[in-house]
């Protein structure tokens, strides 16, 4: 998301963090983390894909690297 900008400005960054913290903030009960990982990470993929971001040249995200295995320490 480098140089991408939304409808009211925010940088990919910004709504990368807020989709977090309104994904994490709206959990009544989390089962497992890196399982609530991986379905934010999911929809911050969607996100990108709405907004037309080439997700062939993206790395995965160091969260998604972090969780993706939890028997990987």
């Amino acid at each position: 998301m480098d140089n991408f900008k939304d409808e009211n400005g925010h940088n990919g960054a910004y709504l990368a963090a807020n989709l977090f913290k309104d994904y994490f903030e709206s959990l009544q009960r989390p089962a497992f983390i890196h399982e609530e990982v991986i379905r934010a990470n999911n929809l911050l993929k969607s996100k990108m894909k709405h907004y037309q971001i080439d997700l062939s040249k993206k790395r995965p995200s160091l969260v998604y690297m972090r969780f993706r295995n939890p028997n990987n320490r």
